[in-house]
């Protein structure tokens, strides 16, 4: 049995995002996203952070070394 929870990215003021870059760039692509969202944390193969939907298309705009822009939709916790 799982617990599921859906995230609505257009009716979620705030949605948790991860930037995807070639390894070795994490740093760089997390210094290059910081003026423009919240909570900026460099990951192995990305970036994660938070904002909202215009924060999103913003960083997927000027992010110069981010590849993907993705958005968590689904969140869920096994209950055994």
């Amino acid at each position: 049995l799982t617990s599921l929870n859906m995230i609505h990215p257009f009716t979620t003021e705030i949605l948790e995002c991860f930037l995807t870059c070639p390894r070795g760039l994490e740093e760089i692509t997390a210094k290059d996203i910081s003026p423009h969202c919240q909570n900026v944390k460099p990951e192995s193969g990305g970036v994660a952070f938070r904002g909202d939907l215009r924060t999103l298309y913003t960083v997927n705009l000027y992010s110069r070394t981010g590849m993907y822009a993705l958005v968590k939709l689904y969140e869920f916790s096994a209950i055994c």
